[in-house]
């Protein structure tokens, strides 16, 4: 008989323990999914039975950065930066070439100078590339013997004394900088330039010259040396891949080769000192 009273007390407590173990499931769950940072919360609105839990409530979950992992993230020194305009413009600058015509003063007698550049502009700012000019000048000494006709049509008989031309090639390097005063039509800029240049020189003159020194030179002869140049000019934008420029500068070279002069080695140095007046064609590509 007192076995049969206790059944009931011990079928309650079966109950009871049966019934606290979906809740005590649910509360380790939580507590082991939550190390590290991250917590899993149970969609509300799920089914909850008091015998299990159900695989839907493992299915719909949702992932929350802890409190110290946001902050951390949202820092504001520790923000990616976002790269501007100029960090692209200096990693990849804009291709350009300059078409270039006009002329050379030396020794108060001009010829032309044509040149074309090409390189690379970073932030319409700076420019940097690699130029090659021509200068070129020619003179002649001639003198009329005798005019007469030939079918009605006037003739002269012309001999030449003396002829001469000179061809000047330089190649170098060129840097521009562009000054942000003129907006986005026009940019006044100041440039520079290093060159190797090499003189072509072609006389043709009287072999018993009085002059040793135009004994002494051959009918073609080639000079080189060093030499730069600087300007300053203004370049005016007529579209976004076309414009036009306009540049006063000055020309400063001598150069020279060895010759033997009354039996000695000595340097002969062409003086090509001058200004020069250019405008042209500016190309984006």
């Amino acid at each position: 008989m007192r076995g049969c009273k206790s059944r009931p007390w011990i079928l309650f407590s079966m109950l009871a323990l049966v019934s606290a173990l979906p809740v005590f499931a649910e509360t380790q769950l939580g507590a082991g999914k939550t190390g590290g940072g991250v917590s899993v919360e149970r969609a509300e609105g799920l089914p909850r039975t008091g015998t299990h839990l159900e695989p839907a409530g493992l299915i719909a979950t949702q992932v929350v950065a802890s409190a110290p992992v946001a902050e951390w993230n949202n820092h504001p020194h520790r923000r990616p930066r976002h790269r501007g305009h100029r960090s692209r413009d200096w990693a990849h600058p804009e291709s350009y070439m300059l078409l270039k015509g006009g002329g050379l003063f030396v020794s108060e007698q001009d010829g032309v100078y044509l040149g074309i550049e090409a390189g690379g502009a970073v932030d319409d700012v700076l420019d940097f590339g690699v130029s090659l000019d021509y200068f070129h000048r020619s003179s002649s000494e001639r003198v009329t013997l005798e005019d007469t006709q030939f079918e009605d049509l006037p003739v002269e008989v012309v001999a030449t004394l003396d002829e001469s031309s000179a061809h000047l090639v330089p190649l170098g390097v060129t840097l521009r900088v562009r000054l942000p005063v003129g907006g986005d039509a026009f940019s006044p800029f100041v440039s520079g330039t290093a060159a190797y240049e090499t003189l072509f020189l072609n006389n043709v003159g009287d072999p018993g010259s009085d002059d040793p020194i135009l004994r002494a030179l051959d009918e073609n002869e080639t000079f080189g040396g060093f030499g730069w140049q600087a300007a300053a000019g203004v370049d005016m934008r007529l579209s976004p891949t076309l414009g036009v420029f306009g540049e006063i500068g000055m020309h400063r070279s001598s150069p020279s080769k060895e010759i033997h002069y009354q039996g000695f080695p000595v340097d002969l140095k062409v003086d090509l000192d001058g200004a020069f007046l250019r405008g042209g064609l500016r190309l984006s590509l």
